[in-house]
């Protein structure tokens, strides 16, 4: 049980050593805020509310309490008891899933078979009495095949197969799936001669059957399968690879979970119903193996088993995890800051970002110059808004993604800092979309001063100088109380840049925060980020050339490399320059029109 002592001022004073290791408190910081104990807001509106009892989402360390305050042996003191239910709700939400995932896959088949039967009632002809049955076999063969493989998950999560090792040759079984299977493409095969293994030959066949027909099946016509096997220590890893559209990163680790569908569109016809990966994801498993995925460099998806050559004695059920090893890095010499830029506020070196195994940034280095506004452009995909999220470590939300390099502000590696609270105080994000909270218009500028512990009187100034300098005071002086989602798409924007400022950050990130407003919104927008640099640094993300023209002061060009598929860092300069003087080709082809 995780327990909090917390003062009259919503302070931690003290903390048992299940909450010492949860948030890794040092004690000798104590006391301390607790958002700053914690990095969780949720538990700050919690004890800062009227209920005395929640369960909360702790959205920074990804899990789930129930929580509960009780009056503490001082007057004005609260003890916060939290304890972690991620592990039960997760259950819950796999049993409800399951039995949804369920009904829907059942529904066809049998809506299918009663359809047909109540068209046998009617006296058919022979030629459509043969048709029926057919479908009615075709439908039962699918129910039985999902009850089979229903069954077979159950018996594998029970622990109940017995497991036969052998000794065996991989190309041959590999050679033996290929011809029993009867794929109708060509297959590239990379086995060496000889190279065998010692595990379950029956369970090692079904796992690579799926791997292969599931290949198959999201390849186009006639392109071909890969299929190969190394050796690296004592593990044999063996990948099989399509050349259909890839799997996007989010999906990456839950298309082994049953019945999850990248597609749910995808027609039954064209295969599968979201078992074979969640089967072949526990055959490993009992294998002492591991298995997972990424996408191919130069375009598919590739599946990669990972088995000891030897089968293990003693075996455990890990869950299967992804291989991480970063690919091999590339010199390339990083851009500096342009002469004259003046100081830099975000100094980036050799950064590189990576979403598991799949890398989106490689070796990006530049300097961003203090309060002015430098913009990114490039075509979608080249990895803009990944960049940004890295300045203010929003991609700590994102599962498996990692840094490498360093972001340095104010002599710190924002990349490797563990002080995240002060970051964000630092560096301020507006997205895409205005994102005004439920609340009125005041409580939202005042959200983030309040969660700081700030007192009423500078609150009440922050919120009035914030709405000032977003041009927005004047509209709304006279109904603060009012809620946010009340105002114009234009003013919500506003509302977010005031909101941004009113702790006084260092930097202010804009990932296209006009993309969906009007032109004359989008003015406003612009002339206050211009009046904005006289306090504050400014990155903004943009597909709007013409804008990034407009307002910025420096422009970075960014593009995929196409052999590699990761973000690259092409031309950094005065935008001036960047658009009459490109020093790249590239570039030139890029803001003329040419592509993009």
């Amino acid at each position: 049980m995780i327990a909090l002592l917390l003062d009259a001022e919503s302070r931690v004073v003290s903390a048992n050593k299940a909450a010492r290791d949860f948030f890794a408190v040092d004690a000798a910081r104590l006391p301390a805020s607790l958002v700053e104990v914690t990095l969780e807001a949720s538990l700050f509106e919690l004890v800062s509310g009227e209920r005395s009892e929640a369960e909360v989402h702790l959205v920074h360390h990804r899990r789930t309490v129930h929580a509960h305050r009780i009056p503490g042996p001082r007057p004005g003191e609260t003890i916060l008891f939290l304890a972690d239910v991620t592990e039960l709700r997760r259950l819950a939400t796999v049993r409800q899933e399951f039995v949804a995932n369920l009904v829907h896959e059942l529904k066809t088949p049998i809506t299918s078979l009663r359809l047909t039967a109540e068209s046998l009632l009617g006296d058919p002809s022979r030629e459509d009495r043969r048709r029926f049955a057919e479908r009615v076999i075709r439908e039962a063969d699918l129910i039985s095949k999902i009850i089979d493989n229903l069954r077979q998950l159950g018996d594998i999560e029970m622990g109940t197969l017995r497991i036969d090792a052998s000794r065996f040759d991989l190309g041959e079984l590999v050679t033996d799936s290929l011809g029993r299977l009867g794929i109708d493409r060509p297959i590239n095969a990379a086995i060496p001669d000889g190279l065998t293994i010692e595990t379950d030959r029956a369970k090692l066949v079904q796992a690579v059957d799926n791997l292969l027909d599931n290949a198959a099946k999201f390849s186009p016509a006639g392109s071909a399968i890969d299929v190969a096997a190394v050796v690296e220590g004592d593990e044999l890893l063996l990948s099989v690879r399509d050349r259909g559209p890839g799997i996007s990163p989010e999906h990456w680790s839950r298309v082994f979970e049953r019945f999850y569908k990248v597609d749910r569109a995808r027609p039954r016809e064209a295969g599968g119903f979201g078992l074979g990966l969640a089967i072949t994801k526990h055959l490993v498993q009992i294998l002492g193996g591991r298995i997972w995925t990424e996408a191919a460099r130069d375009g598919g998806q590739v599946f990669h088993i990972a088995l000891p050559r030897s089968y293990p004695e003693s075996r455990g059920m890990a869950d299967a995890r992804p291989f991480i090893q970063p690919p091999a890095q590339v010199g390339r010499p990083g851009l500096r800051a342009v002469p004259g830029s003046g100081a830099a506020k975000l100094e980036v070196s050799e950064l590189s970002f990576y979403y598991g195994r799949y890398q989106a940034l490689h070796n990006v280095s530049f300097e961003i110059p203090e309060r002015r506004i430098t913009a990114i452009i490039g075509p979608s995909g080249c990895g803009k808004s990944t960049l940004l999220r890295v300045f203010n470590r929003m991609y700590d939300l994102v599962p498996g993604s990692r840094a490498t390099g360093a972001v340095m502000l104010d002599m710190e590696n924002v990349v490797t800092t563990r002080r995240l609270l002060e970051l964000r105080q630092k560096v301020g994000m507006v997205f895409q979309r205005p994102s005004p909270f439920p609340m009125s218009i005041r409580d939202n500028v005042a959200f983030a001063p309040r969660l700081l512990g700030w007192k009423s009187d500078r609150i009440k100034t922050a919120v009035e100088e914030s709405l000032e300098r977003a041009a927005l005071l004047d509209e709304v002086k006279d109904r603060m109380q009012e809620p946010a989602t009340s105002l114009s798409g234009g003013q919500q924007q506003r509302l977010a840049i005031a909101r941004c400022i009113a702790v006084r950050p260092q930097v202010i990130l804009m990932d296209e925060p006009c993309s969906a407003l009007d032109p004359v919104a989008t003015l406003k927008i612009e002339d206050l980020m211009s009046s904005l640099t006289r306090d504050f640094t400014i990155v903004i993300v943009t597909h709007n050339m013409q804008q990034a023209a407009r307002v910025s002061d420096f422009t970075a060009f960014m593009l995929m490399n196409t052999e590699h598929r990761y973000g690259e860092l092409i031309e950094f300069a005065p935008t001036a320059d960047l658009f009459n003087r490109p020093q790249d080709q590239r570039t030139e082809a890029y803001i003329t029109g040419r592509f993009g």
